[in-house]
């Protein structure tokens, strides 16, 4: 991961100061040679070797407290960054536990949709048997009464209206009972692809507790 600007910055006044001091040293270490040939300066110099000695001491104090100073500047301004990734992280899985839990919900909605919809088809599935056993029967007893009774052209007629409307009857009851197979299916359809973003959602929730436990452990 790259440094920020402000650790680049930072940086780059530490390694300023350091050049300044070194410059300052070096300045200092080559004016001193020539101070100690004049054996017979006057008082007054030796107060200024003493000064000049003294702001040698502080200038290294000073370049040994930035040199230490640093790493606990960069780790300070390392926290912020890390603490922002954690609560970043720890979002995410919230909201994608959040998304889990409505399609849960949505799941069981369907399936109690489902349960209500199968336990109505199969008391109706009874009914609509019934039903249609008793039309056949009725349908085959026309027949035969048709059949015996073609000699009379009226009896004959209204035999096939009453036959005929029965048979739409039949086609009725048939055309009710495919509609009520077809919710079913398309309930099973939903609850398949319900189960599939389950299993999706749960496996990216286990990708970003694995990265977290990962960068944790880092």
């Amino acid at each position: 991961m790259s440094k920020p600007v402000s650790d680049m910055v930072q940086e780059s006044d530490n390694l300023d100061i350091k050049e300044e001091l070194d410059i300052q040293l070096q300045d200092f270490f080559l004016k001193e040679p020539h101070q100690e040939e004049d054996i017979s300066k006057p008082a007054q110099n030796l107060s200024q070797e003493s000064d000049n000695l003294d702001i040698k001491e502080n200038l290294g104090i000073q370049l040994q407290d930035s040199i230490l100073k640093e790493p606990e500047q960069e780790e300070e301004m390392s926290k912020p960054i890390h603490n922002i990734i954690q609560r970043t992280s720890e979002m995410e899985l919230c909201v994608m536990r959040l998304q889990l839990e409505e399609i849960h919900k949505e799941k069981q909605i369907l399936e109690h949709k489902m349960a209500e919809a199968e336990a109505k088809w199969k008391s109706s599935e009874e009914d609509y048997k019934s039903q249609i056993m008793k039309l056949e029967v009725c349908i085959k007893d026309l027949q035969e009464q048709l059949l015996s009774a073609r000699k009379s052209m009226k009896q004959s007629s209204m035999l096939d209206l009453e036959m005929a409307d029965y048979e739409r009857h039949l086609s009725t009851l048939h055309n009710q009972v495919e509609e009520r197979d077809k919710k079913i299916e398309e309930l099973k359809a939903k609850l398949d692809k319900l189960d599939q973003k389950i299993t999706l959602k749960e496996t990216k929730i286990s990708w970003k507790n694995f990265r977290k436990t990962k960068q944790f452990s880092k």
